[in-house]
């Protein structure tokens, strides 16, 4: 490109830095935090990093020689950025935004607001701005998930239904596997409440977990439950097919296909083969390097991204739509 970005990081948490620093999901992961890849991208120019906890901006900044603010009234030259990484809470990425008078570009992680009224200002902001959004929904930049979105999809066949698992907040990890629904089978028709919701123990206040079953707008049915992550972690989904089964599992890093094969206890029959299964690794771990890859074309020649904030928000309608089928309210 024409030149780099120069970048300020919000936030200064797990996915801004601390997951760079975990020596197991390094196994896995080649960039698994935004330091990660703004340490290393030549798309972008990485000269700062903010947080409200000054402690935690100042790990950030020895490690990766950056500079380090509390606040936007700390910061010096914010006419210059290009680029803001915005890796907190939703409530104050609105300040930022007006903070940040030149921007070009914004990487965003989910959710985009603790309501739909606030990922729509948020949305309403950039768009009225002219600023091209992405928003980090990880699964959207995966070479594997896109195959199956083309339908490259190993022999699965007809897709007759699906179940995905989330945990640890349906705003939180329940919107990256509804979002990813919405990638590999189209978008949501319908909402099925299955109980009520209850309050989450994950990491965004006010966010809740909740069974429920979603209709796809060709009629296919995907069943989503909770799982406790004090006893596992596990976002994944499993497709169900007519040649075959899909499992997408550890957090998506694997796919397993189980093949369609004569059953072995029914004449005339079919089943589906535990024992005759495939896995492979996806490259997810990647993922967030692609990410910042295709925002920074697309500033550069005005094309589209891959996880756009419109597509973004369509997910965040579901969601809010679960919450209030769960709750009780209108869906």
């Amino acid at each position: 490109m024409t030149r780099p970005l120069r970048t300020l990081l919000v936030g200064a948490g797990q996915m801004a830095f601390g997951y760079g620093q975990d020596p197991k999901l390094l196994e896995t992961f080649e960039y698994p935090s935004h330091a990660s890849v703004l340490s290393k991208h030549s798309g972008y120019v990485w000269d700062a990093v903010v947080d409200i906890d000054r402690t935690a901006g100042e790990r950030v900044a020895q490690h990766h020689g950056v500079k380090v603010f509390s606040s936007p009234g700390e910061i010096d030259s914010a006419d210059g950025y290009d680029c803001v990484v915005l890796a907190i809470p939703p409530a104050a990425r609105l300040d930022w935004l007006a903070a940040l008078p030149n921007l070009k570009a914004v990487l965003v992680e989910k959710p985009l607001g603790n309501s739909l009224d606030e990922a729509e200002r948020f949305a309403s902001t950039c768009r009225e701005r002219g600023i091209v959004v992405q928003v980090n929904l990880l699964r959207r930049f995966c070479s594997e998930m896109n195959a199956l979105a083309a339908g490259l999809n190993w022999d699965l066949g007809d897709i007759q239904g699906a179940t995905l698992v989330y945990g640890n907040g349906l705003r939180n990890n329940g919107t990256h596997m509804i979002d990813l629904v919405r990638q590999l089978l189209g978008e949501i028709a319908e909402i099925v409440p299955i109980g009520r919701s209850v309050a989450s123990r994950g990491p965004l206040p006010g966010d809740v977990e909740a069974t429920f079953a979603l209709i796809t707008s060709t009629g296919k049915p995907v069943f989503g439950m909770p799982v406790d992550f004090a006893s596992y972690r596990e976002n994944g989904l499993d497709l169900w097919g007519t040649r075959g089964r899909i499992l997408l599992w550890q957090e998506t890093m694997k796919m397993t296909r189980v093949p369609r094969i004569d059953s072995r206890t029914t004449t005339g029959a079919g089943e589906l083969a535990v024992d005759h299964s495939e896995t492979i690794a996806t490259d997810l771990g990647r993922s967030l390097w692609r990410a910042y890859d295709d925002l920074a074309d697309a500033v550069e020649t005005g094309g589209a991204v891959l996880s756009p904030i419109e597509s973004a928000l369509a997910t965040s309608r579901v969601v809010e739509s679960v919450i209030a089928a769960t709750q009780g309210g209108p869906h």
